[in-house]
């Protein structure tokens, strides 16, 4: 789940990875993923994880390039219009195990999206709820309509990956198994363990027409210690790892080749359901200025931290504006004191956050402890987080950073149906927000802005910290876009 756990969306790339069963060769790239995905299946799962490995094996439609403008993917050539996009698609797109792809091909991948018994996760926010999708096979074209202007909607589809036909008549088997046009089809998938893909011949529909890929192979492989992952990769049995912890100075120090992103790391959620202190805005309000933003800041990145601008963080943006600066209180623990009563409260964050979160979490009880409030901390492994925010609703305060790629994509987390019917899992209702969504598709980015500065008044949603995220190479080089590794561009270089 991109913006599920794109709450993890940050840390798509961390931890460390090695070769399976055996040393990196100079046509073998090994990378980083920091846990296993909840499902490979590119359009049920909006997983940072799912996102980064199916770069490997599936298309989009078309690719965004590192200053934000749109570059060719499976179509050729594409027209805006009031109400949605056409598509030319290129000729020869082939499927990995060799079947062609067709227009209607490419639609039933958005057609599987817009199916609420599919239970997708892109669905309402990388791909608008009401869109259609038709196609034209004898021309190679594809519309997509939406009911509702979408400024964003052409680059939207740089996120959805095309699923070919055999994969969309067996989704379940896409949890551990791949069909894509991708430049890599998936060869072995060990859960928890590691991914293998090998190159696919005969590819010639990358970015801006790129044909093939360099390395032979990629191995995926999940590591969860930073630590391990800096000495892997300084010893030159990994090419690629994210260290952003205590290590990365040491690596910063070899001159490795980096590069970087910067996302969201610090972002704070109260559970406003029915019954819950969080629901009272003057608690809210009350807790968040008693814990003294900045000092968590430093305490969950280490100092490197950046203050949050606006709850997008992903380069490049669609939306260049400051939503946060003057919209959280400062710190005072006047509020606190005039509480009047105890509070006991669940702190629950996912164990992939790394040990500095576990400080942050410890800290922040530490500073509420003072004015009567018990602060009960609990770390969860990954699928069990995501059972308790969003599902059973046992908890009252949640570090997850939520990385969006576009001010629409937090629209179904922060806004509209609660779990189980929906991703609103803080179960916030901001009317303010809602009318500057609402007036947004004529408005735009002044309107986007507007309706994320309404979150961070009321509190939904307190961003306190950003940082800079830096991917370490040895042995090859690559690009980013998006806070992604982008496959076509990865090249060896021998160490």
């Amino acid at each position: 789940m991109r913006r599920h756990l794109a709450a993890v969306a940050v840390v798509s790339l961390a931890a460390a990875c090695g070769t399976a069963g055996g040393p990196t060769s100079t046509s073998t790239f090994t990378m980083a993923i920091a846990a296993d995905p909840d499902s490979l299946h590119p359009l049920a799962s909006a997983s940072a994880y799912t996102h980064a490995i199916g770069r490997f094996l599936y298309d989009p439609l078309v690719h965004l390039r590192s200053d934000g403008t749109i570059t060719s993917g499976l179509a050729t050539a594409w027209k805006q219009h009031r109400d949605g996009v056409t598509f030319t698609l290129a000729p020869g797109i082939t499927c990995a195990d060799g079947t062609p792809l067709k227009a209607s091909d490419a639609a039933a991948s958005f057609a599987f999206v817009t199916d609420p018994g599919n239970g997708s996760q892109l669905l309402g926010g990388t791909v608008p709820a009401g869109l259609k999708a038709t196609a034209d096979d004898a021309k190679n074209t594809l519309t997509l309509t939406v009911a509702k202007p979408d400024p964003f909607l052409l680059r939207k589809t740089t996120d959805v990956l095309i699923v070919c036909p055999r994969g969309l008549r067996d989704p379940a088997a896409l949890k551990r198994q791949a069909d894509g046009t991708g430049p890599y089809r998936l060869t072995e998938a060990v859960a928890d363990d590691h991914y293998t893909l090998v190159k696919r011949t005969g590819y010639r529909w990358g970015p801006g027409g790129t044909t093939g890929a360099q390395p032979d192979m990629v191995v995926l492989k999940v590591v969860k210690n930073e630590t391990t992952a800096a000495s892997l990769l300084l010893g030159g049995q990994v090419n690629a790892a994210t260290v952003r912890g205590a290590d990365r100075q040491r690596l910063s120090s070899a001159k490795l080749f980096t590069r970087q992103a910067r996302a969201v790391v610090g972002e704070l959620f109260f559970n406003q359901a029915a019954g819950r202190p969080g629901a009272d805005e003057r608690v809210r309000r009350a807790l968040v200025a008693a814990l003294d933003l900045p000092e968590l800041a430093k305490a969950l990145t280490g100092g490197t931290g950046l203050p949050s601008r606006s709850l997008v963080t992903v380069e490049p943006k669609a939306c260049s504006g400051d939503s946060v600066t003057g919209n959280l209180p400062a710190h005072d623990t006047g509020p606190a004191e005039q509480l009047g009563r105890p509070l006991k409260l669940t702190l629950v964050y996912t164990s992939e956050l790394g040990p500095r979160a576990t400080a942050t979490a410890e800290l922040m009880a530490q500073r509420l402890r003072p004015f009567g409030v018990e602060l009960a901390v609990k770390q969860v492994v990954r699928g069990e987080f995501a059972q308790i925010v969003f599902g059973t609703g046992e908890w009252d305060l949640t570090l997850l950073p939520l990385g969006a790629s576009l001010p629409s994509d937090l629209v179904p987390f922060v806004s509209g149906p609660t779990p189980p019917k929906g991703s609103n899992f803080a179960h916030i209702a901001n009317p303010t927000y809602d009318a500057n969504v609402a007036r947004a598709a004529a408005a735009g980015c002044p309107a986007w802005l507007a309706a994320e500065s309404a979150l961070v008044k009321r509190l939904d949603v307190v961003p306190f910290a950003d940082d800079t995220i830096p991917i370490f190479a040895n042995g090859a080089t690559f690009d980013v876009v998006a806070g992604e590794v982008l496959p076509q561009s990865i090249r060896m270089t021998g160490r």
